[in-house]
C-alpha cells in the first residue's frame, strides 16, 4: 500500500467517525441531563405526596384519639349519673391513697434508708 492512498482514506474515514462520535456523545449527555431532571421532579412529587399522606394520617389519629377520649368521658359521666360508680367510695380510696403516699415518703426519709 502506498502512503499517499492510505492517508486520504484514513482522513476521509476518520472525520465522519469523529463527528458521529461527538454528536452521539452530545445526545447521550443531553438525555442523561433530561433523565436526571425528570428523576428529581418525580422524587419531589413523591415526597410531597408522602408528606401530605403523613399529615392526613396524623390528623386522622388525632381525631380518633379525641373521639376515644370523648367516648370515655361520656361513659364515665353516664356511669356516675346511672350510679354505676360510687363517688363516695372513689373519694375514700383517694384519701387512703394519699395516706399511703405520705407513709411512703416518711419511710424514704427515715433512718432505715441511709443515703450515701
Amino acid at each position: 500500500m502506498d502512503l499517499s492512498t492510505f492517508l486520504p482514506t484514513l482522513v476521509t474515514a476518520s472525520i465522519p467517525a469523529v463527528i458521529a462520535y461527538l454528536t452521539a456523545s452530545k445526545q447521550a449527555s443531553s438525555k442523561l441531563k433530561e433523565l436526571d431532571k425528570n428523576t428529581k421532579l418525580e422524587l419531589a412529587k413523591i415526597e410531597i405526596t408522602h408528606k401530605s399522606e403523613l399529615e392526613k394520617m396524623q390528623l386522622e389519629y388525632e381525631l380518633k384519639l379525641k373521639e376515644q377520649e370523648n367516648n370515655s368521658q361520656n361513659e364515665f359521666a353516664l356511669g356516675i349519673l346511672s350510679g354505676k360508680f360510687d363517688i363516695s367510695g372513689i373519694s375514700e380510696s383517694l384519701d387512703e391513697l394519699s395516706k399511703v403516699s405520705q407513709k411512703a415518703n416518711k419511710l424514704k426519709t427515715s433512718n432505715f434508708v441511709k443515703n450515701k
